[in-house]
């Protein structure tokens, strides 16, 4: 696998930043084990912040897992 398709499949385990209309807080929903978990915050910023990560996270895993774990 290369990084573009590590890179893709990593975009479906994590889902862009929202807002909550009702709480008015940031979010964002990532796969964790077989279901979604929702991570909260209160600033656009700082859901960017962990999104990025999150995904550079998952890229990182599915590279990983491509090269036999080394």
């Amino acid at each position: 696998m290369n990084e573009h398709q590590a890179l893709l499949k990593a975009q479906n385990m994590v889902k862009l930043p929202r807002k909550d209309q009702a709480t008015r807080e940031w979010y964002v929903e990532y796969m964790s084990g077989s279901h979604w978990t929702r991570q909260t915050f209160t600033t656009d910023e700082s859901a960017y912040v962990y999104y990025y990560t999150k995904l550079a996270e998952f890229k990182a895993l599915f590279m990983t897992q491509e090269r036999g774990g080394k």
